[in-house]
């Protein structure tokens, strides 16, 4: 079982009046911020030229260009660990407490659309690690990422709550 995350995603493109395809359009554009997405990862991580490489590679994936004609829920899931992925390089960089709550909300969102996305959970232990403050500091930052993967998590232990935990 999952969250309800997805569903609403697509119940809010929904009201964007683009005609029957409407889902199918905001894939596509999930699919080239993807692109663009690797682009500024690769960038950070190793100059213009790896940015390039990394975008062009996206680009040509046929895993990536199946995602942009689907609209099933892990179609999301590479945008949502891109994101991780971003917020675990600004983090490391700028060591900033959003960054870290971002990282765990993208992280606790995708688990939640998916539990295919559980690979991604290692991304945690690995932003708790790279935690350069003092200890004080380091309990904050910790308890910040937690509170960050908890939070999608609500509705879905509100639904479990309300039928008796049976899932």
């Amino acid at each position: 079982f999952y969250g309800p995350w997805w569903y609403w995603f697509l119940e809010i493109i929904s009201f964007f009046p683009l005609g029957f395809l409407t889902h199918w359009y905001f894939m596509t554009l999930l699919s080239l911020l993807f692109v663009l997405g690797i682009y500024y990862l690769g960038r950070h991580v190793g100059g213009k030229e790896l940015g390039i490489l990394a975008a062009l590679l996206a680009a040509i994936s046929p895993a990536q260009i199946d995602n942009a004609f689907s609209t099933w829920n892990p179609t999301i899931l590479p945008f949502l660990v891109l994101l991780s992925l971003i917020f675990l390089i600004k983090y490391h960089s700028y060591q900033k407490t959003i960054d870290i709550f971002l990282l765990g909300f993208v992280v606790g969102l995708a688990l939640n659309i998916h539990f295919q996305s559980i690979l991604i959970l290692p991304t945690l232990l690995i932003t708790a690690a790279l935690i350069r403050l003092p200890i004080k500091n380091y309990l904050k930052h910790l308890s910040i990422l937690g509170l960050g993967t908890f939070i999608p998590f609500l509705p879905l232990i509100q639904f479990d709550a309300k039928f008796n935990w049976h899932n």
